[in-house]
């Protein structure tokens, strides 16, 4: 039971820390070409810009706040499962 779900939560993990570096790459992407824009005077795209950025920023930050509960619930079930290990050796003498 500890084994699948803590198998299932590293599969979160991976799947949300691979979302994290393309919100990172994306907005990199974007902070760049709203600058472009904005030199080019090309203020409607640049404006576009900023609003994918607010909507990368908001999938950045949900997706490091699911990461962060992921990552302590991994850690949670990984400390019941040793503590389940020990009750069980415990019995095993």
């Amino acid at each position: 039971m500890f084994r699948v779900s803590i198998a299932k939560l590293e599969g979160e993990i991976d799947e949300l820390n691979q979302n994290i570096d393309a919100c990172d790459k994306k907005l990199t992407r974007l902070e760049k070409d709203k600058k472009k824009f904005a030199a080019d005077k090309k203020f409607k795209e640049a404006g576009k810009c900023q609003n994918e950025i607010k909507d990368a920023t908001s999938e950045l930050e949900e997706a490091q706040a699911k990461l962060k509960v992921s990552i302590k619930e991994k850690e949670r079930i990984e400390v019941e499962a040793v503590s389940q290990d020990s009750i069980i050796d415990d019995i095993d003498r």
